[in-house]
């Protein structure tokens, strides 16, 4: 199966209707480490694609309600988004807003178990989102 029906299959899946521009948001969330909305509504033009905002931040809307996507507010106010892979955490560069992923099993198995042995009633971890705040040396 080629990329653009895998994008079309998980729309449906989701109970969304299938429109070029949501394919193609996913196809740049695919190809874009953790774009904002303006980052999206860039690359469109970058394929001479036209698309408003609005249709933009929409669709985004739609895919985290969904959860397709995922949203990541950065310290500095910056709302990206990714594809929901595998659990994960991430690294954010305050200078210059970078946002990497970090995968660490034993780390998510401790912090799961230690809320497990807390016995919080009445609440269900569903997920864990933790993010390191520092900076890459690697400039």
């Amino acid at each position: 199966m080629n990329e653009l029906n895998t994008y079309r299959e998980k729309i449906v899946n989701a109970g969304l209707k299938v429109t070029n521009q949501r394919v193609l948001i996913l196809s740049i969330l695919e190809h874009i480490s953790h774009p904002s909305a303006d980052d999206i509504l860039q690359e469109f033009r970058n394929r001479n694609r036209n698309v408003s905002i609005g249709t933009v931040y929409n669709t985004l809307e739609a895919f985290v309600e969904k959860r397709l996507i995922r949203k990541l507010e950065t310290e500095g106010g910056v709302v990206r988004y990714e594809l929901t892979p595998d659990s994960h955490f991430h690294l954010y560069s305050r200078e210059d807003e970078r946002v990497e992923d970090y995968f660490d099993d034993e780390l998510l198995a401790l912090i799961r178990d230690h809320i497990e042995s807390k016995g919080i009633k009445d609440f269900t971890v569903d997920e864990i989102r933790l993010q390191f705040i520092g900076s890459f040396t690697d400039k």
